[in-house]
């Protein structure tokens, strides 16, 4: 790919976050004089600058060298999953496999004429409760922090119905 089609992607994602130049000047500690020569191909972007622009733009740094993605969605997906720490990659990993596997016993169970293995049913029950675990967990998690806000709310004095009515 040529160095002019990297930078009017790098040019045309900043633009897509509403960012300028000095605000991506600022991210790779240089001149905003500098992103503009990179946007306009008189200089190239280094490896490591390429990176920190992905990073910053929230893009994964293939987009930058051609790479397509069916949406934009799955761009910015695929960017916030490499910014999670190694153990919530994971999690996510296993979860979107855990989604496949269902999906997949789930079509076999729907179709017509194909038997599901007894290991089949097992395997997608296992998934299921331990799924149903984990959300059970967040629920938990969630609750405590409403508790704590309407206590917060409470003794500041705020209508917690206001609060509410605004982020609507």
């Amino acid at each position: 790919m040529l160095n002019e089609e990297i930078a009017r992607r790098i040019k045309e994602v900043r633009k897509e976050r509403g960012m300028t130049q000095k605000d991506i000047a600022e991210f790779l500690n240089k001149t905003a004089a500098t992103v503009s020569d990179i946007e306009r191909g008189k200089i190239q972007v280094s490896a490591a600058d390429l990176f920190t622009l992905a990073q910053a733009l929230n893009k994964p740094i293939e987009y930058f060298f051609g790479e397509e993605y069916d949406s934009e969605e799955i761009q910015d997906l695929i960017a916030v999953i490499r910014k999670q720490s190694p153990e919530q990659q994971e999690k996510i990993i296993q979860q979107t496999k855990m989604f496949i596997s269902l999906q997949m016993f789930l079509d076999r169970a729907n179709a017509t004429g194909e038997e599901v293995s007894d290991d089949e049913i097992k395997n997608a029950v296992n998934y299921i409760f331990s799924y149903a675990d984990e959300i059970e967990a967040i629920y938990h998690q969630v609750m405590e922090i409403k508790t704590t806000l309407r206590e917060v709310f409470k003794a500041q004095g705020i209508d917690e119905k206001e609060i509410i009515k605004d982020t609507n």
